[in-house]
């Protein structure tokens, strides 16, 4: 953008590239305007965009070098309030990189089935000796009072995977079914467990893949799978160390006090039974009044915290 735009002046936005590198399918937006007088006379303003061109974030430069290109042909073409001229189009596409595969990859190449040999194999090669056997939604292991979890979520539109890693501790109910039939965590989904997050967000403040390709070359496809199984394990090996007391999983917890929503009633509710089980009982109240303050929407664990307050009743009574 110009240091020191003048009246009339066509320009585009140059926004921040995001860092670390964005998931390969992002897309960025640029818009183009002008520059206008303003009403009082004083200063100029921006026009609200004339066109916008549209491209991938893998390639951003391809993306402001079509904006500048359209800002210096209506910049020669024009000199005062003509407006926006006839020829502008309101978006231009630039085309997808050949760094990028097509979204929707050929319809006999979309299955997962190179994706279930990848974790057919990773399995005996990699997470069994580990400790992990496959579950119903995840891989899970169950060391001590932990229950790991690693799952490998194909996209809707077919062609890639996430990875997503989870935490949890036996003696607790799994998230919303709020179950205690399975402390092996074998029928978990992923949303079951109390700490779960994408892969490449664990991995942090290293920047890493948010998301991989199952079609085409299998030997890639295998090498993927386990490279991203290796270092879920190395992820869920460190939490282990790390969080092998309850009680210093808690010391690392948001505090009652500074949860941002109280909306979702979950993961308050959790914290409250850890904080029971270590004996801060202080502390299981409040996560437990935080939990009490939910919306409607998740009525279904009220008769839950009903139950914990009337336990923390009688052990302060």
């Amino acid at each position: 953008m110009d240091s020191a735009p003048k009246a009339y002046q066509w320009d585009f936005d140059l926004p921040s590239i995001i860092d670390p590198p964005p998931m390969l399918y992002r897309t960025l937006s640029v818009g183009i305007f002008q520059w206008l007088p303003k009403a009082s006379g004083k200063g100029i303003k921006r026009s609200p965009a004339s066109a916008r061109v549209l491209g991938y974030m893998a390639e951003p430069d391809r993306i402001f070098a079509k904006a500048a290109e359209l800002c210096r042909r209506l910049n020669a073409e024009a000199t005062g309030p003509q407006g926006r001229p006839t020829w502008l189009q309101k978006q231009y596409s630039i085309p997808r990189p050949a760094s990028v595969p097509p979204k929707h990859p050929p319809s006999d190449l979309r299955n997962s089935r190179n994706l279930r040999k990848a974790k057919d194999k990773v399995l005996k090669e990699i997470l069994g000796p580990a400790g992990f056997v496959k579950g119903k939604h995840l891989f899970v292991r169950h060391v001590g009072n932990q229950i790991h979890g690693i799952e490998f979520q194909t996209a809707t539109w077919g062609g890639v995977y996430f990875v997503n890693v989870g935490f949890h501790y036996d003696f607790l109910p799994s998230g919303p079914k709020l179950a205690l039939d399975d402390k092996s965590g074998v029928t978990y989904h992923m949303i079951d467990l109390l700490n779960n997050n994408r892969l490449e967000n664990w991995m942090r403040p290293t920047p890493y893949p948010g998301e991989w390709n199952y079609w085409g070359n299998m030997a890639e496809v295998q090498e993927n799978v386990n490279k991203t199984s290796i270092d879920a394990v190395e992820v869920l090996n460190k939490l282990c160390r790390q969080w092998k007391d309850p009680a210093d999983f808690l010391a690392q917890a948001t505090p009652p006090n500074r949860f941002a929503t109280q909306e979702y009633p979950g993961v308050s509710y959790h914290l409250s039974l850890i904080a029971l089980h270590v004996g801060q009982i202080d502390l299981a109240r409040d996560y437990m009044a935080v939990a009490a303050r939910s919306d409607k929407e998740y009525q279904f664990y009220w008769p839950a915290i009903e139950t914990l307050r009337r336990r923390l009743d009688k052990l302060s009574g």
